[in-house]
């Protein structure tokens, strides 16, 4: 039987009580290269074997170590373990879950929220692409570029769990201002709480959760500022213009001495960078 939005926040404040946040229909080769992942000291083999046990998310593998933002002097690499040694656990960590996320979009029990999922899923990958390429123009500050893609990648899981579990719940999905209300409410505490279950380094877990109030003029870390610049890239959806007049204004694109930046230029840098990345992350 099916909640109602009370009912439904009831049930959601209970689970995260109780640290019982999982999304059901994960494939299990994701679920045991996750449990796997938690030992820093896993070895390579084993991460290979899981991940060759599964032809689509080996391709998802060794396309993220091609792409732009690992590439390396000694060219592309073929090899699954090449791969893996590569890219490191942080980074293989978001391609399984990138791949698990792609599978549940095409789970008819999410049918009634795929779209959005994919729709949260597409701004995370972009956030990530558009730091990526401001992180280029910005001189004289250390940036933790790995946080920074992560933190991008992941920094809608905390939504895509909320719909996931709405999925069921036909007067939920019903109730567009719950539905809204919800979502912009708890997503940051469920993104937390995931992103520290499947061990994610604390660096990953910070810029995916902070940088929304990288705007607080007292803030002053470039990972959170960039992934905050790369929003108001993402949210103008190609106006540059749009750009232009907002980055003057704001205290993250000062402090990372982005606010004069070329948008067309950091537009087309965005663009080859998602291509990059290819059928890794989609």
């Amino acid at each position: 039987m099916g909640l109602d939005s009370r009912q439904f926040l009831s049930k959601l404040q209970g689970d995260l009580a109780a640290g019982s946040i999982e999304i059901a229909g994960f494939p299990d080769t994701c679920v045991r290269l996750l449990v796997e992942l938690k030992d820093d000291f896993v070895s390579t083999q084993t991460l290979e074997r899981l991940v060759r046990s599964d032809p689509a998310l080996s391709q998802r593998v060794i396309s993220m170590a091609n792409s732009a933002a690992y590439q390396s002097s000694t060219g592309p690499t073929t090899t699954l373990s090449g791969a893996i040694a590569r890219i490191g656990l942080a980074a293989l960590r978001t391609v399984v879950l990138a791949y698990a996320f792609a599978s549940l979009r095409d789970m008819k029990l999410y049918k009634p929220v795929q779209g959005r999922m994919g729709d949260i899923w597409a701004r995370c990958v972009a956030l990530a692409t558009f730091a990526r390429a401001l992180s280029l123009q910005v001189e004289g500050r250390r940036v933790d570029r790995d946080a920074m893609i992560l933190g991008g990648m992941l920094s809608g899981v905390g939504k895509i769990y909320l719909l996931a579990e709405m999925a069921a719940h036909e007067e939920v999905l019903n109730d567009f201002a719950a539905v809204e209300h919800l979502l912009q409410t708890w997503h940051v505490k469920l993104t937390r709480t995931m992103l520290k279950g499947w061990e994610f380094p604390d660096s990953v877990v910070r810029a995916a959760t902070n940088y929304e109030s990288a705007r607080d003029p007292s803030s002053d870390d470039p990972v959170t500022d960039l992934l905050y610049v790369a929003g108001i890239f993402v949210d103008a959806k190609g106006d540059a213009s749009s750009v232009a007049s907002r980055l003057p204004l704001v205290a993250p694109a000062m402090r990372l001495g982005l606010a004069t930046v070329n948008p067309e230029a950091v537009l087309g840098a965005a663009a080859q960078e998602a291509a990059s990345f290819g059928g890794a992350l989609a």
